[in-house]
């Protein structure tokens, strides 16, 4: 009875179905149809503000029709994705490729050359920091126009620069400011320090430094080894262990004597002359030798090695280089570029590395055309740091990733030179701080080091009453709550700026406070975040999947710069630097930030977006969009009146996303004998709840129009800068008829039908239903 009974309600609700479709889908496929198109966001764990502001924007972009599906991963999985291999580059996320990825830079050292961070020139794409995979041929040329003087040429810096924040491969969030909190009894935190990277060795007041930082340690695939230079909470630890080849005071930010003591040029940059010091050891008490030093240069030019500076080098050295080692003996590295490395292709004269004697090395720049063909100033030798010749070449480039020099577990052996043979558990460097067998707490998420008994500036240090960390550990604690209670109970000496406790500080929690003080580094040193674009992707990238490039090949181009316009206009600034940031940020407009050298020549001249949602519809409807916004401005009134007597309105103002109230806002209240022109009759102010209400009142019969009008609302950034955004758009609410007097043909007859007619709908479904129902009890009864 049971079985026979439940398949004939089946086949009611099925037959329900049929005569009423609408009762069993409706709104779902309602929301689907709205789509313009689909974009994944990838966003890094490692931040608390930016993880809030991906979902502010990832909202802001639904809210006009764009499927936007946000993912949070690990930084390595982002670095992955972003800087993958060519066949990934027009893929999307769930393919090994990527759509749409936020992602901070800061540059550690605001001295080296900003011809780094060209990356749109032919010999730093597709590898180096071009995350976008952007490769235009102006920015080509400008480029090279830079580079090819020696001091460079800063006109063709500025107008690469201006070109680039007018394409918009990627949309600058925010500029938002760097301070660290940090316990009262740690010293030596100079407002020069981050520029120069953490340096623990400098550090006064304590025997034992805990850092947090807001990521995984180490940061999954990411590695203990400087060739993660890609993931920033890995260089806290990683340049303890290692030295480069020229270092920078962290108090006067000046150029210091590292592993070279001495470094010159005798033509303008083209040619060094490096000479380094004979008592430098590694931890493991090997010496440091030239042979060390280009191998080092070797490995980060070798793409079996993956560098993150892989880029930098082949900038400045060419594509084929060749090595000449202590001994005589020579490697060539023949790294065939994806674009012709000479532009125009002209006569190249490829770079060199060479071994003079025990203690000096000379470095050749390539030459394109009888110039150098990339910069390189002194500045770029802080980057390079030093790894042992004697332990890296025991183990093949393809197996490095899953080495203890790289994960930090296990261990290998190594024979030494003089035949001994030595036990490796982790990176080996010539720095301040070394690995140890324990140094890897994989259920404390930390890595602690201890001090190198072999580190060659021990002892001048000490006599300056420096070097007093024995112990220091980078520990990675994902939320920022419990990264400043460990603070505040002593167990954490240093939270590190990328936690942006923004809103703590502005709302006086660290102020007087016995357990805090800030270190602050000032507007611009905390990097620039931006919103990186694929260049690859078929509408945002290349625009052939536009409507309009569909229909016309040849603009899909511009509806692919009309695309990430739009997605510009979208990104609520204010929200963002005066919300999150809680004002310790300024705006987001170039790629690149205020602290970094030419800064001046460029500020002045790069158009500034606002959040905007009409100019974002405009744009997206130009590249062959049907677009639709639903406001979050509501008006409701009564559909009749009897002349004089009030006309109650009544409304409310809203995200319309979110659903978060606006409150405090002046409204217009406007009407109409035509719906079409419009006068002001008050101004009202919206409740905490975002509600708003006002009396009308008309003496003669006819149709009346009101409607509520936002004029949008304009916020200084004024913490650090006297410009200005757009943090609310104009909004429009629907508009309200109200029929004064006699009424001819009554406002709700269509309503009403339409409700008559769906009442008699479902009750002649429920007849239908009752029926089979009847029918299928009669029909057991029968059979029993």
């Amino acid at each position: 009875m049971r079985n026979g009974l439940m398949g004939y309600l089946v086949l009611a609700v099925i037959a329900a179905s049929l005569f009423y479709p609408a009762l069993f889908i409706g709104q779902a496929h309602a929301q689907s149809s709205g789509q313009l198109f689909s974009v994944d966001l990838l966003c890094p764990i490692g931040n608390p503000a930016r993880q809030q502001w991906c979902s502010i924007i990832q909202k802001s972009l639904q809210q006009v029709g764009i499927n936007a599906q946000l993912t949070y991963a690990p930084f390595s999985t982002l670095i992955a994705h972003v800087l993958g291999p060519q066949s990934t580059w027009n893929e999307s996320f769930s393919q090994g490729g990527y759509d749409i990825a936020f992602i901070g830079l800061y540059n550690s050292n605001p001295l080296i050359n900003p011809a780094r961070w060209l990356y749109g020139s032919l010999s730093t794409f597709p590898p180096g920091i071009n995350f976008e995979h952007f490769n235009n041929t102006q920015e080509n040329q400008l480029a090279l126009q830079f580079v090819s003087q020696p001091g460079g040429n800063w006109t063709a810096w500025a107008q690469f620069y201006e070109n680039e924040a007018k394409i918009l491969p990627a949309i600058p969030v925010a500029y938002p400011d760097a301070f660290d909190l940090v316990a009262p009894q740690v010293h030596g935190m100079s407002p020069k320090w981050q520029s120069v990277d953490l340096q623990a060795q400098y550090l006064t007041g304590m025997s034992s430094v805990v850092l947090a930082v807001p990521d995984t340690i180490p940061d999954t695939s990411a590695t203990p080894n400087y060739f993660a230079g890609s993931v920033y909470y890995d260089q806290e630890y990683s340049y303890q262990i290692y030295s480069p080849l020229i270092a920078l005071n962290p108090s006067t930010a000046q150029l210091v004597p590292s592993i070279a003591t001495n470094w010159s040029t005798p033509d303008g940059g083209h040619t060094w002359y490096i000479t380094i010091r004979n008592n430098a050891r590694f931890s493991d008490g090997e010496p440091v030798t030239v042979n060390d030093v280009i191998y080092s240069i070797w490995s980060n030019m070798n793409p079996e090695f993956a560098s993150a500076t892989y880029g930098e080098w082949i900038n400045v050295l060419g594509t084929n280089v060749t090595f000449t080692w202590l001994n005589g003996t020579t490697t060539v590295l023949d790294n065939p570029p994806t674009y012709q490395i000479c532009y125009p292709q002209v006569k190249y004269t490829s770079g060199s590395v060479t071994a003079i004697n025990s203690t000096t090395i000379k470095i050749q720049l390539g030459f394109c055309g009888g110039r150098a063909y990339g910069v390189f100033p002194q500045e770029e030798l802080t980057g390079l740091f030093i790894v042992p010749m004697h332990i890296w070449e025991s183990v093949p480039p393809s197996e490095l990733k899953s080495s203890p020099m790289i994960t930090g577990t296990g261990s290998i052996t190594v024979t030494l030179p003089n035949g001994t043979v030595e036990t490796v558990y982790g990176p080996v460097g010539s720095g301040p701080y070394m690995w140890t067998k324990n140094s890897f707490d994989k259920t404390a998420d930390a890595i602690t080091l201890v001090k190198n008994p072999f580190f060659w500036n021990a002892t001048a240090l000490e006599s300056q009453g420096l070097y007093q960390v024995n112990q220091f550990t980078v520990q990675g604690i994902l939320q920022k709550d419990t990264a400043i209670a460990d603070l505040k109970s002593g167990s954490v000496q240093i939270v590190d700026f990328n936690y942006y406790p923004t809103i703590e500080r502005a709302s006086g929690e660290f102020t007087n406070q016995p357990w805090v003080k800030i270190v602050d580094y000032g507007p611009g040193f905390g990097g620039w975040q931006i919103m990186a674009f694929n260049m690859y992707n078929p509408i945002f990238g290349t625009g052939v999947a536009t409507p309009l490039g569909e229909r016309d090949p040849a603009m899909a181009a511009q509806a692919a710069q009309d695309v990430r316009e739009a997605m510009a206009y979208l990104i609520p600034y204010t929200e963002i630097i005066n919300g999150l940031l809680a004002g310790y940020g300024s705006y987001g407009s170039a790629y690149t930030d205020p602290a970094y050298l030419g800064w001046n020549l460029i500020a002045n001249n790069i158009p500034v977006y606002s959040y905007n949602v009409g100019e974002a519809l405009s744009l997206l409807a130009a590249a062959g969009y049907t677009v639709s916004y639903t406001s979050g401005l509501q008006l409701s009134g009564p559909s009749h009146v009897n002349p004089g007597q009030t006309i109650s309105l009544n409304g409310k103002f809203y995200n319309a996303t979110s659903g978060q109230p606006f409150s405090g806002m002046s409204v217009e209240i406007q009407e109409s004998t035509d719906n079409q022109t419009w006068s002001t009759l008050a101004n009202v102010t919206t409740t905490s709840s975002g509600t708003f209400s006002y009396n009308a009142s008309e003496s003669s019969q006819g149709a009346y129009y009101f409607r509520a009008y936002f004029l949008g609302r304009i916020e200084p950034l004024t913490r650090n800068t006297s410009v200005t955004a757009q943090a609310l758009p104009p909004y429009t609410s629907n508009s309200v008829e109200v029929t004064v007097g006699q009424v001819t043909t009554p406002p709700t007859t269509t309503s009403t039908s339409t409700t008559t007619t769906s009442s008699t709908v479902i009750i002649a479904v429920v007849v239908v239903v009752i029926v089979i129902i009847l029918a299928a009890v009669l029909a057991m009864r029968r059979r029993r």
